[in-house]
């Protein structure tokens, strides 16, 4: 059983992945240097999570470098649907042995042919991971959904490893 997390919110440039993000922590939020606190539920409780709200892609940065002195169990993650995303995040994330849940808003909308030209679909279930597909441009009763369906992962991920406070 992996003992880090890994939550990636996949999709093009503006196809919602800060926005999920805002949504999750409540405000606008961006990329830190420490861990923050996560809301799981209504009863107060939290779990620790590292985010980087950029995707390394756009950033120009190597999941390696942003993740190197991060001691944090949970990272959230930006990544960008384009094939640098193998090379600057997914090996890394591989390598490092995280559990991963990934979301994907809106394959197929970005003017492509092939909705997963890339074929990162069979990468990460080689990789064990978890995929949804959600929305990105949908209304905020979707938005609430998907964001919803992000919190109860992370919650009952991070319950099962005594790291909800």
């Amino acid at each position: 059983m992996a003992d880090r997390l890994f939550v990636a919110v996949i999709g093009s440039r503006n196809s919602g992945k800060s926005t999920t993000w805002n949504s999750l922590f409540g405000h606008e939020v961006r990329t830190g240097k420490e861990p923050r606190r996560l809301w799981l539920d209504d009863e107060g409780h939290t779990a620790e999570v590292f985010l980087i709200s950029g995707s390394n892609e756009e950033r120009k940065k190597y999941a390696a470098e942003v993740l190197a002195d991060v001691d944090c169990r949970i990272v959230l993650c930006s990544v960008q649907y384009v094939e640098e995303a193998f090379e600057s995040t997914w090996n890394h994330i591989f390598t490092e042995g995280f559990a991963i849940y990934a979301q994907w808003l809106n394959p197929g909308h970005d003017g492509e042919e092939h909705w997963d030209r890339l074929g990162l679909v069979n990468i990460l279930l080689q990789n064990d991971a978890l995929i949804s597909i959600r929305d990105g441009r949908a209304g905020t009763e979707r938005l609430r959904y998907r964001v919803e369906e992000l919190r109860q992962f992370i919650h009952g991920w991070a319950s099962a490893r005594g790291l909800v406070v």
